[in-house]
């Protein structure tokens, strides 16, 4: 090719490149104004119970208002550990073995800050962020093996991006549906002390924040665990099992919850087997879109004979109620069987009103009244 030639494509593409977008070049100038920008950092806040403390932690800025200065902090200050993550380990009764600090589900966000006497605010920068998902914030110090400082919040977001209702790596999934995540989460012994302790929350998928419902632990001599957990809209039900083996009773409960009322506290149905020879279960749950319940309840009984041939014989006896009730109510008998024969507890399609089931394949239905 000439140099005329050459000279003349040189010029045609650079007026390419200066016609900018006809070209598909985009400059710097432009990539920087079509750019998105970052998300902001989440925002969650919480306050101490009684008032004490305001707790706020912006991306990975924690920020603790003290109502009164630490009265407990030695003259020259102390070193206190900051911690935030997302917890099961609060927002329910956690009775007798409960552990003495919160349970996390994955390991949380902390870092050690010296507070000095007298301090009204504590700033601590967290080594990553766990806003999204944070539940619960600690701020806690020790001298030797007591504390002597120990302040904590239930953390809800205030800004930033709602998180999703995903299990954390330790929990593992119970019942689901559009509107709520059930799942259970089982810490090592380690950090609890007893062998099968078991933490229940749930997760709505309308806000994205995890809430702590009910917890179970077996123990030296006994203990309870949970069974069947069903779930309509924000309605929850479980079935805890329960018992010793001093005094020998085991105990049924049934329990529902709503879990789109903050203020909604589970209702229980508890049913109490003191003979050793006895048994009880509860083989389904119906969960009607109120939280009305309905559930056939088995008791099984055995009665040992000699037989006049001199034989030992085993004979059982079955007796199944077909248990219903409303939250903030109590449970009702709607039928008894001599018999372990019914199935297919449900409500009528679209109503709570009216409990159906099957006895020994025969439809059968009652009416479960209010209050």
């Amino acid at each position: 090719m000439s140099a005329a030639g050459i000279a003349a494509g040189t010029a045609a593409a650079q007026g390419k490149s200066s016609a900018g977008g006809a070209a598909g070049i985009v400059t710097t100038a432009q990539a920087r104004k079509t750019a998105p920008r970052p998300a902001p950092a989440a925002l969650v806040t919480g306050t101490m119970a009684g008032g004490g403390a305001r707790f706020r932690l912006e991306g990975r800025l924690l920020t603790v208002t003290l109502r009164a200065p630490l009265s407990r902090l030695p003259r020259g200050g102390q070193r206190l550990v900051a911690r935030c993550g997302d917890s099961v380990g609060n927002g329910f009764d956690e009775g007798e073995h409960a552990p003495i600090q919160p349970l996390f589900t994955s390991p949380p966000a902390q870092r050690a800050v010296h507070v000095a006497r007298g301090a009204r605010t504590v700033r601590v920068r967290l080594p990553r962020d766990v806003a999204a998902r944070a539940n619960h914030c600690t701020l806690i110090g020790t001298r030797g093996r007591a504390q002597t400082v120990r302040l904590q919040a239930q953390m809800r977001l205030g800004a930033g991006a709602r998180p999703s209702c995903a299990p954390a790596p330790a929990e593992r999934v119970l019942a689901s549906d559009d509107e709520l995540l059930v799942t259970d989460f089982a810490p090592s012994e380690a950090l609890t002390g007893f062998n099968d302790d078991h933490y229940i929350r749930t997760c709505l998928t309308s806000s994205g924040r995890p809430r702590a419902l009910t917890a179970v632990s077996n123990y030296r001599y006994g203990g309870s665990s949970i069974g069947s957990v069903v779930v309509n809209g924000t309605w929850v039900a479980w079935i805890t099992a329960s018992g010793d083996t001093i005094t020998f009773h085991d105990q049924l409960s049934v329990s529902v919850a709503d879990v789109g009322r903050d203020s909604s506290r589970p209702t229980t149905f508890t049913y109490v087997n003191d003979n050793q020879a006895a048994a009880m279960r509860i083989s389904q749950l119906a969960l009607a879109d109120d939280g009305a319940l309905a559930f056939p309840l088995v008791t099984t009984r055995s009665n040992g004979f000699i037989a006049p041939n001199g034989m030992y014989e085993q004979h059982y006896d079955y007796e199944t109620r077909v248990e219903a009730g409303r939250p903030g109510g109590r449970a009702v008998t709607l039928a008894t069987v001599d018999a372990d024969s019914i199935t297919g507890a449900a409500f009528a399609e679209g109503t709570s009103e009216t409990v159906t089931w099957l006895e020994a394949g025969v439809p059968r239905s009652a009416a479960l009244p209010r209050g």
